[in-house]
């Protein structure tokens, strides 16, 4: 997820979780509860995620934390 690229730039869950700093099931379970949009998806069914997903991600953890803390 380097350089300044393309706003319809697509990155993998893979991709996603590297650069926002969690595991692959802590993307999913986001998904799954509804806290991330669902991600388009590639013509064999892998997640594509815009790099707006990574900031979300990263809210999210923050905000959780936040909460276990208070």
């Amino acid at each position: 997820m380097k350089g300044g690229g393309n706003a319809m730039e697509r990155f993998t869950i893979g991709q996603v979780a590297e650069a926002a700093n969690v595991n692959l099931e802590t993307v999913k379970y986001y998904e799954k509860r509804e806290l991330l949009p669902k991600p388009a998806r590639s013509g064999s069914g892998y997640r594509l995620y815009t790099k707006s997903a990574v900031e979300d991600i990263r809210l999210i953890k923050q905000r959780a934390t936040s909460l276990r803390k208070s």
